[in-house]
């Protein structure tokens, strides 16, 4: 009688047990994530920095902005992919030389990281979706 009742508690609690550990490796990975689009966003901050744009020609800038991009990109883990829109690199003055802060924002939709079906939680965990860095780092 005794085993029977241990056998139907533990089947009334493996449910809740295994939601738990599941939750907490979701958020493992979504932390992650968050963790290491930062360490991006820094990483192309310092590029930005270390290589300032020197000219005002549209077309030295967006090749500049280019290598920035492709520096984060040559940084990303293996998990993790990024789209043609998701690095923005903006500069405070034209010239981008001496004085001048240069923002990269790096920007990425969590809903790929996903793995629990977010339809029968029925919230949003992350308002629109996407998680957005930004860093600011200034051209000595």
């Amino acid at each position: 009688m005794r085993r029977g009742s241990t056998l139907v508690e533990f089947a009334l609690v493996l449910p809740i047990l295994l939601m738990l550990s599941m939750l907490l490796v979701q958020y493992g990975i979504i932390l992650n994530t968050t963790i290491s689009l930062t360490n991006l966003a820094r990483e192309g901050g310092r590029y930005a920095a270390v290589n300032p744009l020197v000219t005002t020609t549209t077309a030295t800038t967006n090749t500049t902005t280019a290598a920035i991009e492709d520096n984060i990109q040559s940084k990303l883990p293996p998990a993790l992919t990024l789209a043609d829109g998701d690095i923005d690199v903006t500069c405070s003055t034209t010239a981008c030389g001496t004085g001048s802060d240069i923002r990269v924002t790096v920007r990425y939709d969590m809903k790929r990281k996903m793995f629990l079906p977010s339809k029968f939680f029925n919230i949003n965990v992350f308002g629109s979706g996407t998680y957005t860095t930004t860093c600011t780092m200034r051209v000595e």
